[in-house]
């Protein structure tokens, strides 16, 4: 398999030592509580001072990509050198360029019906080289589990730990703001979000033009969600 990561290599060994490198790409990019964990195990295993905010800054900004945890990682602790200080965020987002945690933002900005950032995001995340396909999938587990959350509000479920169990949730803390970021809107439009993402992707993987595939899809959602 093209991926999979050079045995030789020291880094490596270390990596597969303490943490199970193979395991950690096969995350979904929706399951944003595996992909935590599994950035904490590393983080640990590199020994390096990142906690709290700066573990969930990493998250957000690597995603799923597993090689490139290993080589952010690499460039924290050079930059950290003999220093124990844990570096913040704001320093953190220097270093490290966000293209998961830009594609997490592109959602709530289609979430909001806000065309204009929206297709500004998608600019910036396309001149990243990030792949139209992965942004998708990242958009798609947001609209899942947006979905599965409003469902269960609709109902009228009031246990948090129930709508996290059902939306695949490890923390049930995490129910409280989704509550809040679908409030305004329904199920319905939230499905009609989903089938407008997955002909997307199919489109996309037909070989349809990037760029003008995806600004079309993105403003038939924002106009979609911006509608009560």
């Amino acid at each position: 398999h093209a991926d999979k990561p050079d045995s030789r290599l020291k880094s490596t060994k270390l990596l597969q030592k303490y943490g199970d490198i193979a395991e950690f790409s096969l995350i979904p990019p929706w399951q944003q509580e595996a992909i935590l964990a599994a950035i904490e195990q590393a983080v640990r295993a590199a020994q390096l001072p990142l906690k709290g905010e700066a573990i969930e800054f990493l998250a957000e900004a690597i995603g799923n990509d597993t090689r490139r945890l290993e080589q952010e990682l690499q460039k924290i602790s050079l930059w950290l050198g003999d220093s124990q200080t844990p570096p913040t965020v704001a320093e953190l987002g220097q270093l490290v360029t966000s293209s998961a945690h830009n594609s997490l933002q592109l959602g709530q900005a289609i979430r909001e019906g806000n065309t204009s950032r929206a297709l500004a995001l998608l600019q910036e995340l396309l001149l990243n080289n990030e792949p139209g396909i992965r942004i998708v999938a990242t958009l798609t587990g947001q609209f899942r589990t947006w979905l599965q959350v409003r469902v269960m509000q609709e109902a009228g479920e009031k246990d948090d730990k129930v709508i996290a169990q059902f939306a695949e949730l490890g923390n049930p803390k995490r129910v409280y703001f989704l509550k809040k970021e679908v409030q305004s809107l329904q199920a319905r439009q939230l499905f009609q979000g989903l089938e407008i993402l997955l002909q997307l992707e199919v489109s996309l993987k037909r070989g349809a033009e990037e760029v003008a595939t995806m600004q079309t899809a993105l403003v038939k959602l924002c106009q979609l969600l911006a509608k009560p």
